[in-house]
């Protein structure tokens, strides 16, 4: 099954449904979403340093939620966030790879996901967007280049729609949920989702990439033929060599 991806300049003033308020260049991928995943995480697991090696940088919320970050390099900031349940880690093959084209690469550990405090409540949507509305403004990142994968994509659609598009430039999103993947009457393309694992395993495209395609004014949709849900981590120099001329584009 194709991966697909959607890049597009859209005006930031323009309102699109559950979108809200997007940015001016967006660049989507997704596909069906597969077992692949489970491959992902194990791998990212190996990539945690060792006990006292390095120093990790914390930030605190505004609901006194803890949060672990990286952030290397200097130059336009690029900001990943990771898919469910992985961690800023499953982005180091990128971080590396962008930080050494000139750009400040940073990433977190979401509330709940691997060192950040794991919380009972704010496990939502909504919260992970103020969290990164905190971040950004903790760090007075401007200019940013968005990518989120999975969760991550959902998190960083959610960011602009609740936050504006005042501090982003351009976005990516891989494997990413929006605009929303549930089946519904008006929509019998989704997913009728019963559990975490079956969400892993039955993401359509048409309920995605496709679809945000005929939602995003100017949007152009890539398909990476055989590709994985993990393909920014499976096929990760073919990826960062697409998201390199998407950004300097």
């Amino acid at each position: 099954m194709p991966v697909s991806a959607l890049a597009s300049s859209v005006n930031p003033d323009g309102v699109f449904s559950l979108f809200h308020q997007f940015l001016k260049p967006l660049f989507i991928q997704t596909r069906h979403l597969c077992s692949i995943v489970f491959v992902i995480s194990a791998l990212s697991s190996q990539w945690y340093p060792p006990t006292g090696a390095v120093s990790l940088t914390t930030f605190t919320t505004s609901d006194n939620v803890t949060l672990l970050y990286k952030d290397w390099g200097s130059g336009q900031p690029v900001f990943f966030s990771h898919g469910w349940p992985l961690s800023s880690d499953a982005w180091n093959n990128q971080m590396l790879f962008f930080g050494q084209q000139g750009y400040r690469v940073i990433s977190h550990d979401r509330r709940g996901h691997g060192r950040s405090e794991q919380t009972w409540d704010g496990n939502n949507m909504d919260r992970y967007a103020d969290d990164l509305a905190e971040l950004f403004e903790h760090l007075d990142l401007r200019n940013i280049i968005m990518i989120g994968h999975s969760t991550g994509g959902g998190e960083v659609a959610h960011y602009i729609g609740r936050h504006g598009s005042a501090r982003v430039a351009k976005v990516v999103l891989v494997g990413a949920v929006p605009p929303s993947v549930l089946k519904t009457d008006k929509k019998p393309d989704g997913s009728q989702l019963r559990s975490s694992t079956e969400f892993v395993r039955l993401l359509p495209r048409t309920a995605s990439a496709e679809l945000a395609s005929a939602l995003v004014n100017g949007s152009i949709l890539k398909v990476y033929p055989g590709g994985s849900h993990g393909l920014a981590h499976i096929d990760a120099d073919q990826f960062n060599v697409d998201v390199l001329a998407f950004i300097r584009s």
